[in-house]
Formats: structure tokens, C-alpha cells, sequence
């Protein structure tokens, strides 16, 4: 999964899910809304260019968010809860800092719904002598594509990519390892 965020702390504007087990075609969330506040410069300059043809598709943070939650728990329900591997690429602050805003907007309902762990596609890269930070280019050192055309920020790129890496990740020999 990814998010977008306007700045790493701040409130999500595009969320996306690939989710792919059991044979079945993968189940695919994209969803934005308009952003809240003032845009950060960074945010501005690197992350809105590659999304212009990306519909804003919610009217807002709320709704974002709860489509998002409904999709979620539909998909662990479909994998069993501890079974799906819900995985995010240098989840810390953005996507963790998602999962807090879905929990918190009913947190009587929600508290234990979260995953838990949220993995991170960077510990897989880093176990495996790769770039935590860069996933792109271990795609390509690999020779994996994306079914999607490949943007930096785009939402859906970046769930693929780590979706992607990670089962090739999980796959190699030396999973087996790490996994014990």
C-alpha cells in the first residue's frame, strides 16, 4: 500500500492498495481528495506533477479515509486476519501515520483492526544487502516489472513496486532465513 501525504506528517490525499493472493486478480484501491491546508513546497514540486491525471474521487479526508478502512478490512477478511501481510514501503511516518487516522476516526471499533505489524518493504531490502530506500532500482537490478506505468509518487506505481519487490523479496532463498 501507499499513501501520499501533504508533508510526511500531514493529512493523506491519495491512498493506494494492491492485493493479490490465492489465484485471484488483484484487488485495487485508488482514491484521492482534495488536499488540506496549504500545500508543502516539497510536496508540490515532486508529488502533485505525477499525479494530474489521478481524479480526485472523494470529496474529502473523511471519506478518503473510510473507503479506504472498508477496502482494508474486506481484504483481510477475504485472507484471514493473520494471514494477509500488510506491507508499505518506509511506512514510517505516512502510512503508519494513515492507519492512526482510519483507527482513531472509531477507535472503539477499530483499535484492534489495524495491522499489526505493518511491515516495511525497506527491513526486506536492507536483510537483503539492497538500498532500503530505493525499491526502483532493485526492481529493475531484478528485472521485474509493473503492470502500471512506473511514477515516482503516483500511488498506485509506489503499491505495486512494493508489492512487487516483496514477493520477490519474500521469495528468494534467503527468505527462508529470515523468516525462521
Amino acid at each position: 500500500m501507499d499513501a501520499e501525504t501533504n508533508g510526511l506528517y500531514g493529512a493523506p490525499f491519495a491512498i493506494a492498495a494492491v492485493a493479490r493472493g490465492g489465484g485471484a486478480a488483484p484487488a485495487v484501491f485508488l482514491g484521492r481528495c482534495p488536499l488540506i491546508g496549504p500545500v508543502d513546497p516539497w510536496v508540490d514540486r515532486e508529488v502533485i506533477p505525477m499525479m494530474t491525471d489521478i481524479p480526485c474521487t472523494h470529496d474529502g479526508l473523511d471519506a478518503l479515509l473510510d473507503d479506504f478502512w472498508v477496502f482494508y478490512r474486506a481484504e483481510v477478511e477475504a485472507a484471514g486476519d493473520e494471514d494477509l501481510v500488510c506491507i508499505a514501503h518506509c511506512a514510517a511516518p505516512v502510512e503508519a501515520g494513515l492507519f492512526r487516522r482510519c483507527v482513531e476516526r472509531d477507535p472503539a471499533t477499530r483499535e484492534f483492526q489495524a495491522p499489526f505489524p505493518l511491515h516495511d518493504l525497506a527491513t526486506l531490502l536492507l536483510a537483503a544487502g539492497e538500498d532500503p530506500r530505493a525499491a526502483r532500482p532493485y526492481l529493475q537490478k531484478a528485472g521485474l516489472k509493473l503492470p502500471v506505468e512506473d511514477r515516482p509518487h503516483d500511488p498506485l506505481a509506489d503499491a505495486w513496486c512494493c508489492l512487487i519487490a516483496a514477493e520477490n523479496l519474500l521469495s528468494e532463498p534467503r527468505a527462508a532465513a529470515v523468516r525462521a
